[in-house]
């Protein structure tokens, strides 16, 4: 018999399933790695036979089997979910026979990493069962079966999705700011930070979180320091700036390129990469693409537009660093809406309908109309609704209150006051004559006539002049008697 093979690569068989109707019923397999690994590299060849025939399977296999995940392939034919990959163009012997030795080979590479050999008394009363591997370490890939397989107690293969690289993405790396200037603290200028400007310049929207961004060397290793996780999704045409704490870029020197978000794939962005960005010279200033020319060179940042500007830049001498002749003052978080732009001088994204220099309106709906004032629309049924309606016959609209009163008439002529009453001229309702002691007091004053005196008038003034005389020598007779003795006494003498 053939000396055991033991098992040296990352990839192992863990489980089988064999069926006389099927040859394998189902094979899984293992990675029992910490990293991806990229099946097509591994093929398994399966042999199995009747006492009449002996059958081959090869299978080549694709895509990237996660880090310690299962991958289990069924028979065409075989009981199996919804989307499983199939061992394809592995013959059947359908026969209810017992089958014969069976073998997997593994190959990566091309060279042999394992050896499955199955004898019929391995098996026991147990041919049919899920035999499973034992282990990973090195006790359990001895190639002997026993040492290495037991039966299964569950009846359940294992399995997970495989990792499918995305394809190369229609991004273009347009400016790169590896040594921004110093700013002032809190400053929200773009320009102040480190940044990436990418454009999809193709026809179908990116989902940014299959890809990665890496700067530096492409020959060292993905670190945190060099790799950034991208995320959301830009529409086609659309530009977007990577910056902040999510972006680690060599201050230096270097490149930055395109990775799937595993670090299997790089993609070729075709940037030249810088060199002494930390100089005094290069602070301060972006590597851009010239579009005229299809070269990179240095530029004055511009964050927030896709033109990259080429000017002249300026030392100010009251901040000390470099500033460009035209500041960019734009920060970009996400690319804008389809019915959005971003303005130049802010970086933000503003509505195409707010455009200072052309409004542009949208069409009122159905059922309503553009105010002229107030350029908004308004509904028909309501404008009609609150419209005044006509005024009945024998009527006009007071234009002071809006409202319909009747024209006047002969009947509207009010009717004549009581006896005894009057009518007020500011109302126009009746009221008592009031009386009063002259008739003529509600009107101008009237010239009056000279009479007779009546004598009992002077007769009643005479009665109280002669009372009130009487009571003040009453009052002051004491004072009246002491002065009239004075007098006498001046005349004695």
């Amino acid at each position: 018999a053939p000396s055991p093979v033991a098992a040296r690569g990352d990839v192992l068989v863990s489980a089988f399933k064999s069926d006389p109707r099927y040859g394998y019923a189902a094979i899984e397999i293992y990675n029992s790695s910490g990293n991806f690994v990229d099946l097509k590299d591994i093929s398994l060849e399966m042999h199995y036979s009747t006492a009449a025939t002996d059958f081959v399977c090869n299978v080549k296999l694709q895509n990237y089997i996660r880090p310690k995940s299962y991958l289990t392939l069924y028979h065409p034919i075989a009981p199996h979910d919804e989307g499983s990959l199939l061992l394809n163009g592995c013959p059947a012997p359908n026969t209810t026979d017992m089958l014969l030795d069976k073998e997997i080979i593994v190959y990566q590479g091309g060279a042999v990493i394992e050896v499955v050999r199955v004898n019929n008394s391995d098996l026991g009363r147990n041919p049919t069962d899920i035999w499973e591997r034992k282990g990973w370490t090195a006790v359990n890939r001895t190639g002997v079966f026993k040492t290495d397989f037991r039966v299964r107690s569950s009846s359940k293969m294992l399995s997970s999705d495989l990792y499918q690289v995305p394809p190369a993405p229609s991004l273009r790396i347009l400016e790169i700011l590896p040594n921004p200037s110093d700013c002032a603290t809190a400053d929200p200028n773009l320009a102040c930070h480190s940044y990436v400007k990418v454009k999809n310049i193709g026809q179908d929207p990116i989902d940014l979180s299959q890809y990665r961004l890496r700067s530096g060397n492409q020959t060292a290793q993905s670190t945190i320091n060099n790799t950034s996780r991208l995320s959301g999704v830009v529409l086609p045409g659309k530009m977007f700036v990577i910056s902040g704490k999510s972006l680690n870029i060599a201050k230096k020197s270097g490149t930055v390129w395109l990775q799937d978000v595993n670090g299997l794939v790089d993609y070729d962005n075709n940037v030249t990469p810088y060199q002494k960005a930390d100089s005094s010279g290069n602070e301060g200033r972006s590597w851009a693409y010239d579009a005229r020319t299809g070269a990179w060179r240095w530029a004055t940042p511009n964050p927030g537009s896709e033109n990259n500007n080429f000017a002249a830049l300026r030392l100010d001498p009251g901040k000390g660093r470099l500033k460009d002749l035209t500041k960019p003052k734009a920060r970009i978080l996400k690319p804008c809406r389809d019915d959005q732009y971003r303005s130049e001088e802010t970086g933000r994204c503003r509505n195409i309908i707010q455009s200072k220099k052309a409004a542009i309106l949208k069409p009122c709906k159905e059922g309503q109309y553009r105010s002229e004032e107030t350029g908004r629309c308004r509904s028909i049924a309501k404008t009609a609704a609150a419209a005044l309606k006509p005024c009945k016959e024998g009527q006009f609209r007071n234009p002071k209150t809006g409202r319909c009163k009747k024209i006047a008439s002969v009947d509207d002529l009010p009717k004549p006051c009581k006896e005894g009453w009057e009518r007020n001229p500011s109302t126009g309702r009746c009221r008592k004559i009031r009386k009063a002691n002259s008739t003529l007091a509600a009107y101008p004053v009237q010239p009056a006539t000279v009479q007779a005196a009546n004598p009992a008038i002077w007769w009643t003034i005479g009665a109280l002049l002669l009372a009130g005389a009487s009571y003040g020598v009453w009052e002051w007779r004491a004072e009246i008697g002491r002065g009239l003795r004075k007098i006498i006494q001046l005349g004695r003498k």
